[in-house]
């Protein structure tokens, strides 16, 4: 379901946030565009050219200008001939009581966050990205086996990309690596590389180099389903760990692996588990 209101994107998303306190949350405030754009308010965008529904973040030295009275009285004409859907002030600031009233009487929500402004308008973009765009950012390796989108995830030199490449010598298709754009249509999830990432490959020791450069990839495509999760690791984990997890509410059949490191063969039990569920004999 599609997030229409700044009601609907903020419920929910207090802890990633780091909401500590909302003043007002209005119950009908349309985001007005397809994506809100979100500002730090040193942006010193004229009020003309704020998008509508735009979410401004307030920090340092502009959230306590606004204890000032004619930086607090300029400020609140930029609320009411703005349109802003949303302001936060980080640091565990609180605005002062004209601004909270501003804010109620022209439905803007408005609450503080314990994070600082860059952190906050970091998480705030992501959110967006996330619950409106339908989009987020993973760290991994992204293969197709057998018509099966497979990412690979784990820590940093637990050997994601040397797998992927092992498994690219098998036959199977590369499609990304390091730094992945997951995109949700509908109930499935699609994957590719990101931005200037999608033609190149990490190796560490050698540095980034081009994807087609590397012999052991023969196919490659730019993008492809994901439907299956593996995690590389060192040390395996204890028993009772869930066989599912999920992107952007959509379950994903999930199962670690020893990391190449420590078990050569890994990319073999990976190879083996993935034809599983081509063969049927694994059940989404």
């Amino acid at each position: 379901m599609a997030i229409k209101s700044i009601r609907g994107l903020l419920r929910g998303s207090e802890k990633r946030l780091g909401v500590r306190d909302f003043f007002h949350l209005p119950v009908r405030r349309d985001i007005g565009r397809p994506c809100p754009l979100c500002l730090p308010a040193s942006g010193k965008i004229a009020p003309g050219q704020v998008p509508r529904g735009s979410i401004l973040i307030l920090s340092g030295r502009d959230a306590d200008d606004l204890h000032r009275c004619r930086e607090q009285k300029a400020f609140l004409n930029r609320i009411r001939n703005g349109n802003f859907s949303c302001l936060a002030f980080s640091e565990n600031r609180e605005p002062p009581e004209e601004i909270r009233r501003c804010c109620e009487e022209s439905h803007v929500a408005l609450f503080s966050s314990s994070y600082d402004g860059p952190y906050l308008l970091s998480r705030f973009t992501g959110l967006i990205r996330e619950r409106i765009l339908k989009i987020v950012v993973i760290h991994g390796v992204l293969v197709n086996l057998c018509g099966w989108g497979l990412l690979i995830t784990g820590d940093a030199g637990v050997g994601k990309t040397t797998c992927g490449l092992d498994l690219a010598r098998r036959g199977h298709i590369w499609i990304a690596d390091d730094i992945l754009e997951v995109v949700k249509r509908g109930r499935r999830l699609h994957g590719r590389g990101y931005g200037t990432a999608r033609a190149a490959i990490a190796l560490r020791g050698v540095g980034v180099v081009e994807t087609r450069t590397r012999p052991e990839i023969s196919r490659m495509h730019p993008e492809s389903s994901l439907d299956l999760w593996c995690e590389l690791r060192m040390k395996q984990e204890g028993p009772g760990e869930e066989k599912t997890r999920r992107i952007m509410d959509v379950p994903l059949p999930f199962i670690p692996f020893p990391s190449p490191v420590v078990h050569r063969d890994t990319p073999a039990l990976i190879e083996r588990w993935v034809q599983a569920f081509a063969a049927g004999k694994e059940h989404v």
